[in-house]
């Protein structure tokens, strides 16, 4: 199973253009849900649909340039350092093992 991701790849934090935010209620999106997209569910099929569809440059807020990202499985978590975003998976995380510390 493929999962496709939008975050935002660059420092300002993720943002919606207004041409991308109607494309979004003309889709069937609520106002909340729109704005929710600041936080979760970055996985919505349309909002995937949207950004791929209008393309960055289109779809990007003031300060954010989204992008897409195709994750193997259904977990993810997005990771946010000043503005810029990654997209992590179970796969990708560097997990500490506490037995292995604790016996050398």
């Amino acid at each position: 199973m493929t999962t496709k991701i939008i975050y935002n790849a660059c420092y300002g934090g993720f943002g919606l253009s207004d041409l991308a935010e109607a494309a979004l209620l003309r889709a069937g999106c609520t106002q909340e849900e729109v704005y929710d997209f600041r936080y979760e569910n970055r996985h919505d099929p349309r909002l995937v649909h949207v950004v791929e569809t209008m393309g960055s440059e289109l779809a990007s807020g003031e300060c954010a340039e989204l992008r897409v990202d195709t994750i193997s499985g259904d977990k993810y978590r997005v990771c946010e350092y000043d503005g810029v975003e990654t997209v992590q998976t179970p796969v990708n995380i560097k997990w500490v093992d506490v037995t292995a510390t604790l016996n050398p």
